[in-house]
């Protein structure tokens, strides 16, 4: 089965690749830039170029749009009103063309659409037949949704995404949400009274499965979680997560002021259910927030969480003896760190190997001490800073057997110091070097295990 797709470098298209790969499936991506998006991505997938769409003559079984900018991102100026609508309609105006000149049809046409398309509904319970929305959020959803109509009358199926707030570890509204609650800012918006449509991004990404494997299964689908929750005891129970505070509520006019037109996507209440789904035999895994967040945050610390996956063609025997290795860690950290292994207490890595690092952080020379805490060969090992410039810096390691070679995990769980001020720090300067970091160590990993598996242009 081949799939392509847009939006596959973003949250939502990441983790639906994923679980694409697990199965079996060929994708090819669209992206802007395909040579940078190769040699980065976590999943052995082919990037193309937009400017080559017109001339693919592939026939995939399955086209999915999730392509469009943050909506979010910024107020709604005329500009940004434009970026929003062409990074979703254009581009969406150009699969659709694809899809219609296969010769043989796609099974379906996946579009992504928002829950905003319904607007500002109080108490009263929305489902997929509802009233939408006049305003610019419900002008550009319906346009989103009626790019599918071309296809529907050549009867190919479609299926149109309205998805609701996604909840992931350290990416999307949570991830903002989370930064507000650890730095003690956070507060309702208005009186808090308005519902929030949220989902599990697991949820979501097993229901848009469930949808591509069902044929009769079509048209709008509302992607949320079936417990309408408001935005108060939202706030309530994640501040009660991570044992934090909140601060007063943000009155509804100052949103207004501060936010304009997209105040909408913040004061909005949307009490959505989604018996469409259910009714087709969909099983949600993660029906209460307070389950959802102790998947995502199971240990609800004032640390930071950084986590990338990497998936290599090989068997985990090949790979694990490359980390076993400390002298291999100068191969995948980038330069600006200027780092050197300095010694190490054992020449292969083991439980309570203490290993001492120089770097250079930012012009400023620093010493790093670590111990391997935990070690098991061929599954995982975690090193934790002895000594260093991070009050706590716990890296677990972990090689998960996969149908496709060895999926390696990292996840790293930081804190700074200095309280609220250096997690503010934290959030808006030394993430962005972490992230540097793990992406330059993707992209030599690739270079070296998978020189033929990945994108050729990489």
């Amino acid at each position: 089965m081949k799939v392509l797709i847009s939006g596959a470098s973003g949250f939502l298209g990441t983790e639906l690749v994923a679980r694409l790969i697990l199965e079996g499936y060929e994708i090819d991506a669209l992206s802007r830039s395909p040579d940078a998006n190769s040699k980065s991505y976590p999943y052995p997938i082919q990037f193309i170029s937009w400017q080559d769409l017109d001339q693919n003559d592939t026939d995939y079984d399955y086209i999915i749009h999730l392509a469009g900018a943050n909506i979010a991102d910024k107020r709604w100026s005329k500009k940004q009103k434009e970026i929003l609508y062409q990074s979703r309609i254009d581009t969406g105006k150009r699969l659709v063309a694809k899809a219609l000149r296969q010769k043989q049809p796609p099974k379906k046409f996946l579009c992504g659409a928002a829950s905003g398309i319904y607007g500002d509904a109080g108490d009263q319970e929305i489902n997929e037949d509802s009233q939408l929305s006049r305003g610019f959020l419900g002008k550009l959803c319906k346009d989103w949704e009626a790019l599918c109509r071309p296809l529907e009358d050549k009867q190919i199926l479609t299926a149109q995404l309205r998805t609701g707030i996604v909840l992931g570890t350290n990416e999307g509204a949570l991830k903002q949400l989370v930064m507000l609650t650890q730095l003690g800012a956070l507060s309702c918006l208005g009186d808090g009274k308005q519902f929030m449509p949220w989902i599990h991004v697991q949820d979501w990404v097993e229901a848009t499965y469930f949808i591509m494997q069902s044929p009769e299964l079509t048209g709008p689908i509302n992607m949320v979680n079936s417990k309408p929750i408001r935005q108060k005891d939202f706030f309530k129970t994640l501040s009660s997560h991570f044992h934090m505070w909140m601060l007063p509520p943000v009155p509804s006019f100052l949103v207004k002021l501060l936010f304009g037109e997209m105040s909408q996507i913040l004061l909005n209440s949307l009490n959505i259910n989604h018996s469409k789904l259910l009714n087709h035999g969909f099983e949600f895994h993660y029906l209460r927030l307070e389950d959802a967040l102790k998947d995502l945050y199971p240990e609800p610390t004032k640390d930071l969480i950084f986590q990338q996956n990497l998936l290599l063609p090989q068997q985990v025997e090949e790979i694990f003896p490359f980390f076993s290795d400390p002298n291999n860690l100068e191969k995948i950290t980038p330069d600006f760190l200027n780092f050197k292994v300095k010694s190490s207490s054992d020449e292969v890595v083991k439980k309570n190997t203490l290993i001492k690092y120089r770097l250079s952080l930012h012009g400023i020379p620093m010493f790093w001490k670590t111990k391997i805490l935990d070690y098991q060969e061929n599954s995982h090992f975690i090193d934790n800073q002895e000594s260093g410039p991070y009050k706590r810096w716990h890296h677990l390691h972990t090689f998960e057997r996969h149908p496709r070679g060895t999926l390696m995990k990292d996840t790293v769980r930081y804190n700074v110091g200095f309280g609220i001020l250096g997690k503010a720090i934290a959030y808006f300067y030394v993430n962005k070097d972490v992230q540097k970091i793990f992406d330059y160590r993707t992209k030599v990993l690739k270079k070296i295990y998978c020189a033929n598996v990945y994108n050729k242009s990489s």
